[in-house]
């Protein structure tokens, strides 16, 4: 996630951070392939959920609502369906 030496790696300092805060505190589930920093992050703070769409493999699972009643598919189903919409547009 940091760079120990700026003039030999790209700078990349933070974004994956960025991108996990903003799903934890949107309670959004990330879709990316790049999976291995998100599952350190997720060793210090859980993530809502974690897909890979290259493998459709759930990494972290979205916790249900008790609100949210699970359709015919369940409620990881949806977010897989929705994710692989997203891909092939």
């Amino acid at each position: 996630m940091f760079a120990p030496n700026p003039g030999k790696y790209p700078a990349r300092i933070g974004r994956d951070l960025e991108i996990a805060a903003t799903a934890i505190a949107m309670n959004a589930t990330v879709v990316t392939v790049n999976v291995s920093d998100f599952l350190a992050i997720n060793d210090h703070m859980r993530l809502p959920g974690l897909y890979n769409p290259d493998t459709d493999e759930w990494l972290v699972r979205p916790r249900r609502r008790e609100t949210e009643a699970a359709g015919e598919g369940g409620h990881w189903d949806m977010h897989r369906l929705l994710s692989t919409k997203v891909m092939r547009n």
